[in-house]
């Protein structure tokens, strides 16, 4: 007999255990549930992400990267490749939010690199890579943006940021660049595992 039949034979005291239950407990067990035969991806934060691929070495949470990086490293308002996006402490982001700038498209919109962003179980935890966002700020500062949301196909919410945070010059020219998927005209932007 083998253990999965063992487990379905009444025992004294016991209730029987359906097949059903027993191979669901199996599977989530085996990292198989949610029909994926890939063990679960890490939960990624944006802080430890954000500071591995931009040499920016900042530590706390994500809305005191632009007081920490007073002194230390160069701020300002217009995106640079591999600068940090630093978003302000709201009552949506409770701990801020840091992007990376993947590239500048224009004066107004460039492709970030970030991680745990989203509002669900589905959406947070994740890398996204090439993401747009757009400065929506009265004054062209990049002190309001909104990103990309591929679900509803249109841009989120603005959010308020402080500004750039951008890498040391030594540190910035070995920036190893990401390996992006062209994107579509639909979607920019698009949510890969680690």
């Amino acid at each position: 007999m083998t253990p999965l039949q063992r487990s379905t034979v009444p025992r004294a005291g016991h209730r029987p255990r359906s097949r059903a239950v027993v191979v669901a407990v199996l599977a989530w067990t085996l990292g198989l549930a949610g029909c994926s035969s890939r063990p679960a991806e890490p939960f990624l934060e944006c802080v430890p992400y954000a500071r591995g691929i931009s040499g920016v070495s900042i530590y706390g949470d994500a809305w005191t990267w632009w007081d920490g990086a007073r002194g230390r490293y160069q701020r300002g308002q217009k995106p640079r490749e591999g600068g940090v996006l630093a978003l302000r402490r709201t009552e949506r982001l409770r701990q801020g939010h840091v992007a990376v700038v993947a590239r500048v498209v224009g004066p107004r919109e460039i492709r970030v690199d970030h991680a745990n962003w989203g509002n669900d179980a589905a959406t947070r935890g994740r890398v996204y890579r090439d993401m747009a966002a757009i400065d929506v700020s009265p004054a062209n500062d990049w002190t309001e943006v909104r990103f990309w949301n591929g679900r509803a196909a249109a841009y989120g919410s603005v959010y308020p940021a402080h500004g750039f945070i951008y890498p040391l010059q030594e540190r910035a020219a070995g920036i190893v660049q990401l390996a992006l998927e062209p994107e579509s005209a639909d979607r920019p932007g698009r949510a890969i595992s680690p």
